[in-house]
């Protein structure tokens, strides 16, 4: 997450490729870039897989539909589940500008749904995890 997944005392033949990286990737235009995904399909009781090679290559365009497809359980779209994650994503939002003590370079954040349409426990349904280098 973030516009730069170089840190700055890199060396510099790394930094540059990073920042080429950066630049022809989502991170640099959305902040964000897909790193893998896979995602169960309940209609077919298979896994839908997206490799971080994939990822590179997607647009904002193809960005936005690869988190449709994340949210597709091959049913429906679990529409209901975004709101949960974006209330995440604005917690570690927070967190991050609150504190000015680590700052994070080439970090990911897990997001974890259960597949299950129907579960017990409603509160364990979704799980964001922060996942990456702090210097």
């Amino acid at each position: 997450m973030g516009l730069t997944t170089a840190a700055p005392d890199r060396l510099p033949h790394k930094l540059s490729r990073c920042r080429d990286k950066d630049n022809i990737t989502t991170t640099g235009s959305l902040g964000a870039r897909i790193c893998g995904m896979r995602v169960y399909k309940v209609d077919n009781g298979k896994f839908q897989l997206m490799d971080k090679h994939r990822g590179k290559e997607l647009n904002p365009q193809g960005f936005c539909e690869a988190l449709q497809s994340f949210f597709d359980n091959g049913r429906r779209i679990r529409r209901g589940l975004v709101p949960r994650f974006l209330k995440s994503l604005r917690d570690i939002q927070e967190v991050m500008e609150r504190q000015s003590e680590f700052h994070f370079f080439a970090s990911s954040i897990l997001f974890i749904y259960e597949g299950a349409e129907v579960i017990p426990n409603p509160s364990v349904f979704v799980r964001l995890q922060v996942i990456g280098r702090k210097k």
